[in-house]
C-alpha cells in the first residue's frame, strides 16, 4: 500500500511543478496569445483540480494514524462553512494556529474543483465562492486566485504534514 500512495503523491506532485512552469512559459509570451484572461482562467481550473487530489492524498496518507487531530473529516462532506470550521477546530486539537483565510481559499479551491469536475456549482457554493472573492464564472479566474490557490495550497500541505507529525514533547 505504501508504494501504491507514494507513486500517487509523487506524480501528483509532478504535476503540479509541471503545472507551475507550463504556466509560467505561456505566460511568458503574451504577444502569443489570444486572450490573455482565459489563460489565467484555464490553469486557475487546472490548478484547483491538482491541489485538491493532492491535498486528499495526503489526508488518505497520514489521516487514519494521525493522534493529534481527526484528519479524516476534512474529506467528509459537510457544508462549506462546517468545512472551514472542521479544519479550524482539528487543526487547533493539533496545537496549530491557522489562518482562517487559508482555509476559507481551500474550502473555494475545493468548491471550483468540484465546478469544473461535476459541472454543477449550487447557489450555495457559488454564493461561498462570490462572497470570498472568488467568481461564479470559472472563466473569470484570474491570477489573484492563482496567487491564492497556491497560497492555501502551501499552508495546507504544512498545516497536514504538521498535524499528523508531530515533534516529541
Amino acid at each position: 500500500m505504501d508504494n501504491d500512495f507514494n507513486q500517487y503523491i509523487h506524480s501528483a506532485s509532478d504535476s503540479l511543478i509541471y503545472l507551475r512552469e507550463a504556466r509560467d512559459l505561456i505566460l511568458r509570451d503574451k504577444h502569443r496569445i489570444r486572450y490573455y484572461p482565459l489563460v489565467h482562467a484555464a490553469f486557475c481550473r487546472l490548478l484547483a483540480i491538482e491541489i485538491i487530489s493532492s491535498i486528499e492524498l495526503m489526508i488518505k496518507r497520514w489521516g487514519p494514524g494521525c493522534i493529534t487531530a481527526d484528519l479524516m473529516a476534512f474529506i467528509k462532506p459537510s457544508g462549506n462553512i462546517g468545512k472551514v470550521e472542521i479544519f479550524e477546530r482539528e487543526l487547533g486539537k493539533a496545537g496549530l494556529t491557522v489562518d482562517l483565510n487559508v482555509l476559507i481559499d481551500y474550502t473555494a479551491t475545493k468548491l471550483l474543483r468540484n465546478t469544473v469536475v461535476h459541472s454543477d456549482l449550487s447557489e450555495d457554493n457559488a454564493a461561498f465562492l462570490e462572497k470570498n472573492g472568488f467568481p461564479r464564472d470559472i472563466t473569470k479566474l484570474d491570477e489573484n486566485h492563482w496567487d491564492r490557490m497556491n497560497r492555501a495550497f502551501d499552508s495546507m500541505m504544512l498545516y497536514i504534514f504538521t498535524a499528523a507529525n508531530p515533534r516529541p514533547r
